[in-house]
């Protein structure tokens, strides 16, 4: 068991999506960070199948698994610079009308009217650094 540190190299790279939904809509939470960094096990000497340093069109942290992949942690995201929602199966109106229930704690509301965190993405996005740990 080997672990690998994996990290974006670049400004503005990495990506929380929550995802919630209700009946047949779904609001994308999108928290960005400045920088992020995950812990990987593999079962041998070898680097994380499948997460490459050139990363050319990103990689969701958290749902990623190669062969040789036994844990994908998070260590850290930091510096956190911007949130914003994507709607799906949600007119214009009732966007607006959500965004504004929203303004103050977006988790409270959603949690306390019927939605539900069905899935969280974990993006990095650009040039990896992946070092080997032990």
């Amino acid at each position: 068991m080997t672990w690998w540190k994996v990290s974006t190299t670049e400004k503005k790279s990495c990506e929380e999506r929550e995802i919630w939904t209700k009946d047949d809509k779904t609001i994308i939470r999108i928290n960005g960070f400045r920088w992020g960094t995950f812990m990987v096990e593999t079962s041998d000497d070898e680097p994380p199948e499948g997460i490459t340093a050139e990363n050319p069109d990103g990689i969701d942290m958290y749902g990623h698994m190669g062969d040789n992949i036994e844990l994908i942690e998070l260590d850290s995201m930091d510096d956190g610079w911007y949130g914003d929602y994507e709607f799906e199966g949600i007119d214009e109106d009732e966007q607006e009308e959500l965004q504004a229930a929203m303004e103050d704690d977006y988790y409270e509301y959603l949690e306390s009217n019927g939605w539900y965190n069905t899935e969280t993405e974990a993006w990095l996005f650009g040039p990896l650094e992946i070092t080997k740990e032990n």
